[in-house]
């Protein structure tokens, strides 16, 4: 089985030229050498706002790289006001199960303890950044 590639700006193209001739996902699909599925998920989640199929290869290329860009980080702490809040109470030796309690947002512990993981082993020196 061929591992997994990103949809180029190419095959993009490819597919934008397959709806406008009217052709089926899988019509598409067999020219690229690719899954139906993987077509059929790229025209959907590129879709214009009113949820027709207007598929802009350039477009849908973009928001790729952008999601691309930001595959595996994820942001424990959402806000500035609860990292904040988090912050303060962890400085005054309050646990994560009293700061979830109490949090203005909710929050779990376990996402306080992913924060505070993540704080000090990308830091490496083994507190809770300023910043």
């Amino acid at each position: 089985m061929q591992k997994y590639k990103q949809l180029s700006i190419e095959e993009r193209e490819a597919i934008q030229i397959g709806i406008w001739q009217k052709k089926s996902i899988r019509q598409i699909a067999k020219e690229l050498k690719r899954c139906p599925s993987s077509i059929a998920r790229e025209i959907n989640k590129n879709r214009d706002s009113l949820e027709r199929i207007r598929y802009n290869p350039r477009i849908a290329h973009e928001k790729a790289i952008i999601n691309r860009s930001h595959r595996g980080r994820r942001l424990r702490l959402k806000s500035d006001l609860l990292r904040q809040y988090v912050k303060d109470h962890l400085r005054l030796g309050w646990s994560p199960e009293q700061i979830a309690a109490t949090a203005p947002e909710k929050i779990s512990r376990v996402a306080i303890y992913q924060y505070i993981y993540s704080q000090v082993y990308r830091k490496g020196w083994g507190h809770i950044s300023q910043g």
